[in-house]
């Protein structure tokens, strides 16, 4: 039998002051091991991830340092006299699992499914408290007003940049920034560049409206570019040994529900609109000798027989294509990745594997062939509480229709 364990720690990150001439240090952290529901969705395409939980409000917590118990009967959550147990821009970590017996001795798998900070609390019965990951950090952040050229800039070394020059007003906080790390190996050209009075997340949030270019946290790892998959999230260590990510989901043991739908390829009315805006040099030069640059724009829609303004559209941004020839190649590769014959939808399964979104799900039914298939995972939602331990996974591109090459080089 599978029991359900959890564990919540809460580490103080910021100061408060009840008036201006007194200030009471938070440094406590405290666990606690018991939620009424929590909630924690993870997605590339949303750019923060988030966690949500509820616990009772006469819950004891335990003081790491001390080892004593604390109450929050009697105690402050967000304002009185005391220091608040829990305030926005504390850090929470959140990890769960099960425990079964496995003849001799029980056994303990408990994963770390979400790292951030609080966002809001409501002192309600049950408390409610509401998270973001790192992302959080980013939104405290804004940055000199500057230039960035595309001669001397992408959107990595851009946002590094960003992060490694604008200091946080929190101490705290900032000794969390110093550990964030931007994610370099791929290079994501995006043209001139300009920004002023924004938080680094609201750059990178009109970096995604503008080119499509997806931002989101691993760990401490900010990733931004035009990749959102990448083959060595594939393998990863447990308990010391080197393992794959790829998790075999079977309707007939592990999938409790579904709104899984397969499609046939020829059913589906897919376009890719690729767009290139590309400075071009022209044989004139300025007032200071140097040549002149204009914007070209490049257009088009893969496969462009049967476009319909109803039909599904994918708009995907490049830089640096010079021929229309070459952005309607590159159009198709990517049509011919999301268009395939095969399931589409989500489906819940049991807290176990722990899955995470760029994991590979291996889709098995005995009964109907067509559903077998290997797919990359685009979002997980977990759910954990009194009700149980659930993942709602959503699936993406499938792989077989990818050849390695594609594969290992990165995926959009």
């Amino acid at each position: 039998m599978l029991r359900l364990i959890s564990k919540i720690t809460i580490e103080q990150m910021t100061d408060w002051q009840p008036t201006s001439e007194v200030t009471i240090a938070r440094d406590e952290k405290y666990v606690f091991n018991f939620v009424n529901s929590l909630e924690i969705v993870s997605q590339w395409n949303a750019q923060t991830d988030t966690c949500n939980f509820t616990f009772p409000r006469n819950m004891y917590f335990k003081d790491e340092k001390t080892g004593t118990k604390v109450n929050f009967t009697g105690r402050n959550i967000i304002f009185g006299d005391t220091p608040p147990i829990i305030q926005r821009g504390d850090k929470v970590t959140v990890e769960l699992g099960y425990i079964w017996f496995d003849g001799t001795k029980d056994i303990y798998e408990l994963n770390k499914e979400f790292e951030g900070y609080v966002v809001r609390v409501f002192t309600d019965t049950p408390v409610r408290v509401e998270c973001e990951d790192s992302m959080f950090l980013l939104k405290q952040l804004t940055p000199k007003a500057k230039i960035y050229p595309q001669s001397q800039y992408d959107i990595e070394k851009m946002v590094a940049e960003m992060v490694a020059t604008t200091k946080a007003v929190n101490k705290k906080h900032q000794a969390e920034i110093d550990q964030l790390k931007v994610r370099q190996s791929i290079k994501t050209k995006i043209g001139d560049f300009y920004s002023e009075n924004e938080t680094i997340s609201q750059v990178l949030s009109r970096i995604r409206k503008d080119t499509n270019g997806n931002s989101y946290f691993r760990g401490k790892e900010l990733r931004c570019s035009a990749i959102v998959y990448y083959p060595e999230d594939q393998k990863d260590i447990y308990k010391g040994k080197e393992r794959n990510r790829v998790w075999i989901f079977d309707f007939n043991k592990n999938v409790i529900t579904n709104n899984l739908e397969y499609k046939l390829k020829e059913d589906i009315n897919l376009h890719i609109k690729a767009i290139s805006i590309n400075k071009v040099e022209l044989n004139t030069t300025t007032k200071k000798g140097k040549p002149k640059k204009v914007e070209k724009r490049l257009e088009c829609i893969v496969p462009d027989n049967n476009y319909l303004s109803g039909s599904e559209t994918i708009t995907r941004h490049f830089f640096d294509i010079q021929t229309i020839d070459e952005l309607k190649k590159r159009a198709t590769q990517m049509l011919n990745r999301a268009w395939f014959t095969g399931l589409q939808g989500s489906f819940e399964t049991f807290g176990l594997p722990s899955v995470r979104h760029g994991d590979i799900a291996k889709m098995e039914s005995l009964r109907l062939k067509e559903q077998n298939g290997y797919y990359l995972i685009k979002a997980v939602t977990k759910t954990f509480g009194i009700n149980g331990y659930r993942q709602k996974i959503d699936l993406d591109v499938k792989l077989t229709n990818i050849d390695d090459k594609s594969y290992n080089a990165g995926l959009i």
